[in-house]
């Protein structure tokens, strides 16, 4: 009696020490409390992917330190195996393939037992003998003294973790959007739209908008994204001191900018008198004499879209190509980008080539021999970084802002196993792992004092190399201290990069084999912007460029290739292209393919950005 009514008191203690524990301020959690006060203990099997391997001690002690947390909060015991990249998937499929075996024989059996029974009822009815149900012995757990929530000697709640299973993986991680569709469709990772609906809202709160809104594939969420910074920005950047010396105004200087506006001609008088006074005589700015070069580095048009096409994967590529269409800041998931019309009647495009060959012609670019130099213009591409490292001394102007492809948002994602019965519990460790930043350290460095220590100014420093884990491999990336050598809010950048992100127009649009493309017209094609590419450098003039844009625009207008691949519906496809002798090894037989355009407006449709 006495010890019964110690088991009901520690119970409450421990109940009541959690509750206080929830309304201390970090975080307010049913589970804290639900996680004590009625569910079982658990054992999930972990995939970690190491930078290198981790000894037996190593993961022994970092089990430890992890599971002091998840046992606490989520009576739920880690088990944790480390492999580097060369061995990692081999692992993962290697259970994951014995598991699907394991199923696949227990539910062979069960239809054998069924057979059997049918087959023993029949026979039983036909000689007269009563039928008596075959059954199977379940195991009996033995609950003895020492397995009991109390341990005797020191009166504290204890708890039994079961042994994991011989083929058991729960939680494990998945590199790219290729693997991550042959695992979601091969039906070995598990759906966790109800997941994320409830247990494991949080999810929404620390990882953003771009990664969470785009997570979906055929409907299902099938992965849980690490959170990492997303694409990156095209910057243009001024310089500031070079302005104010000749008198130019930042915000009448769009170049890049604005979507379809014609050459701009204070960007060209501003580089103009930097080429004329300031490149070979120098300008005194701030009390030093410097000269400048007009601008550094190579340009291309910006906010272009190309449809080029990977004939072996038919995967979109963006390589530059005759086959474009152009969008702004704003353009949206299924944004039009179909080629009803010729890339050279853009003006976008053209324009941005003319001003780039104009300052070709008239030499505004840094030679080599300049490359130390200070300039008065560059356009570059990278993370909000740029905008921080350069906003002191140059206007710094976003010319495009980041866009996500599918390689962004599925590139790193941590799944669950649809094999096993344990996909709740697996999704709160994964969710622990995404928003709790002491759960994240563990799994990332290891153990503070141990692994890694971080300094007065908030830098993390390893004390050796015997424990190491790329960042975006464990988990949030945001939730963890920035790695070594980065100072403690480096992921402040980040989160305004992600914040500014956008998915490309064509985000989730896939061509599937059974679409039966045309992708000889498509070579054709790029073999024919390969041509123009090099008609486009070769133009020593503006006016040889007007001249090229012109023809070209008439040319490609008329080309059967062209005109086949931008059809967008079956009515629109020309039924004059198809060879008329069976045996010109080069023609290329359209009516047996489907055009590109034709292709992507299906698509389109299917998703509501196209009427019908």
């Amino acid at each position: 009696m006495k010890k019964r009514l110690m088991c009901l008191m520690l119970g409450l203690v421990t109940l009541l020490s959690v509750f206080l524990t929830s309304c201390s301020g970090e975080e307010t959690d049913v589970e804290d409390i639900a996680a004590d006060a009625t569910r079982e203990t658990q054992t999930l099997v972990v995939y970690l992917m190491s930078e290198a391997p981790v000894d037996e001690k190593t993961t022994a002690d970092i089990e430890d330190e992890i599971n002091e947390l998840t046992k606490a909060k989520y009576k739920t015991q880690l088990d944790l195996h480390f492999y580097t990249s060369d061995t990692y998937y081999t692992e993962v499929e290697k259970k994951l393939n014995a598991k699907e075996k394991e199923i696949k024989a227990e539910e062979k059996a069960a239809k054998d037992k069924k057979k059997y029974e049918k087959w023993l009822k029949e026979s039983c009815k036909q000689a007269s003998i009563s039928y008596v149900p075959v059954t199977t012995p379940k195991p009996q757990t033995v609950i003895t003294e020492e397995a009991t929530l109390v341990d005797p000697e020191y009166g504290i709640i204890k708890y039994v973790y079961p042994e994991p299973e011989e083929n058991q993986l729960d939680i494990f991680y998945v590199v790219g959007y290729g693997r991550y569709i042959e695992y979601s469709e091969g039906g070995w990772l598990a759906r966790l739209n109800d997941e994320l609906d409830m247990s494991s809202k949080k999810h929404k709160e620390h990882i953003p908008s771009i990664y969470m809104d785009n997570l979906k594939t055929d409907g299902g969420i099938y992965g849980i994204p690490t959170n990492s910074a997303v694409g990156e920005y095209t910057w243009m950047l001024l310089d500031k001191d070079l302005m104010d010396y000749f008198m130019y105004l930042d915000e009448n200087i769009d170049y890049l900018v604005q979507s379809n506006e014609a050459m701009d001609e204070d960007l060209y008088d501003f580089l103009n008198d930097v080429n004329t006074y300031a490149r070979y005589d120098s300008v005194i700015i701030d009390g030093e004499a410097r000269q400048y070069v007009p601008v550094k580095g190579d340009l291309e048009p910006a906010g272009m879209f190309y449809w080029s096409v990977d004939p072996e994967t038919l995967r979109l590529t963006n390589e530059p190509s005759v086959v474009g269409a152009s969008y702004n800041q704003y353009s949206q998931k299924g944004a039009d980008m179909s080629i009803n019309r010729s890339l050279f009647a853009h003006n976008k495009y053209t324009n941005q080539l003319k001003m780039i060959k104009r300052f070709e012609v008239d030499g505004f670019y840094a030679t080599e021999e300049e490359a130390n130099k200070h300039f008065a213009m560059t356009v570059i591409k990278g993370g909000y970084d740029v905008y921080e490292q350069y906003s002191e001394d140059y206007y710094v102007k976003m010319v495009e802002c980041p866009r996500a492809s599918e390689d962004d948002i599925f590139g790193n994602m941590i799944c669950v196993s649809d094999l096993e019965d344990n996909i709740s519990r697996s999704m709160e460790i994964v969710t622990y792992l995404n928003t709790n930043s002491e759960a994240r350290n563990i799994i990332q460095y290891g153990i503070e004092g141990e692994n890694y220590y971080i300094d007065e100014d908030g830098v993390l420093h390893r004390y050796n190399q015997s424990y190491m884990m790329d960042v975006k491999k464990t988990g949030n990336v945001f939730m963890a201290h920035p790695e070594e050598g980065k100072v403690a809010n480096y992921w402040d950048q980040w989160v305004k990069q992600n914040e500014d992100a956008k998915v490309y127009p064509t985000f989730g649009f896939r061509i599937y084999w059974d679409d039966d493309l045309d992708t000889g017209s498509l070579d054709e094609l790029q073999k024919l912007s390969d041509v123009y590419m090099e008609e486009i450098d070769a133009c020593t003039t503006l006016e040889e460029l007007e001249a090229f844009f012109t023809k070209a625009k008439a040319d490609i207008n008329v080309n059967k290739y062209y005109l086949f691949a931008k059809a967008d519906k079956e009515e629109n496809i020309p039924t004059d292209l198809t060879p008329d002798d069976p045996s010109d090894d080069e023609a290329i037989y359209f009516s047996d393919m489907n055009p590109l355009m034709k292709i992507y407006a299906d698509w389109r449709r299917l998703n509501g950005y196209l009427g019908d």
